[in-house]
């Protein structure tokens, strides 16, 4: 007699789990004399790791809203009978970002509006997500928020009578809020137009 040999084989998926594959081999030979094998190839799902399917805005801008709409994909969802489910978390996020999550577990939202005393700082946020099988997601990413310089604001009122002979004393006080800043890098400069000779001009500090 003569064997033949032959080989089936291949990698199911995950969209193929939970799935029963009813299979006939025919086999055949050179006097069309058939023999036939029926079989079922069930595949077994194996719980899949959560995905993130969003992509983070990495850059702010103070006193602009900021929102981030977080969707996650898990593979392991309409499987089957599978009810895995899924948790989000945010970690290290500031305190003017507010985090929240929907009753429908893929997906959840960052949103808040970044003030003077937010900007110049970059903020390492990590989110991760959690099956029912304790798999997990991480997605890492740092938010820079960007400054916009505002004008000062003289917050002092000048004396308008001057005495002959008497000292006169103005005392500016000027601020700027963007003095608040993480990293300040600016600095005022005071200029008078029309101003007599009587009167001179000390800065006792830039801020």
């Amino acid at each position: 007699t003569q064997s033949g040999l032959g080989l089936l084989s291949g990698t199911p998926l995950a969209e193929h789990a939970a799935q029963t594959f009813n299979i006939t081999l025919v086999v055949t030979d050179n006097y069309d004399v058939r023999v036939t094998q029926s079989f079922d190839i069930e595949v077994v799902n194996v719980n899949d790791f959560p995905q993130f399917s969003s992509i983070p805005y990495l850059l702010i801008t103070q006193d602009i809203k900021y929102n981030y709409d977080i969707t996650v994909f898990d593979p392991d969802f309409g499987v089957g009978l599978n009810t895995d489910q899924v948790s989000i978390k945010a970690i290290g996020i500031p305190s003017w970002l507010q985090f929240s999550t929907s009753n429908v577990t893929t997906t959840a939202n960052l949103t808040g509006t970044p003030q003077n005393v937010d900007t110049d700082i970059s903020h390492f946020i990590t989110l991760v997500a959690t099956d029912s099988n304790y798999k997990r997601a991480t997605q890492n990413f740092y938010l820079n928020v960007v400054n916009v310089n505002e004008a000062p604001l003289i917050e002092s009122s000048p004396l308008l009578i001057a005495t002959q002979n008497e000292l006169y004393r103005y005392d500016i006080v000027v601020s700027d809020t963007d003095f608040l800043t993480e990293n300040p890098d600016e600095y005022l400069i005071y200029t008078f137009e029309n101003l007599p000779d009587w009167l001179s001009f000390t800065n006792s500090s830039s801020s």
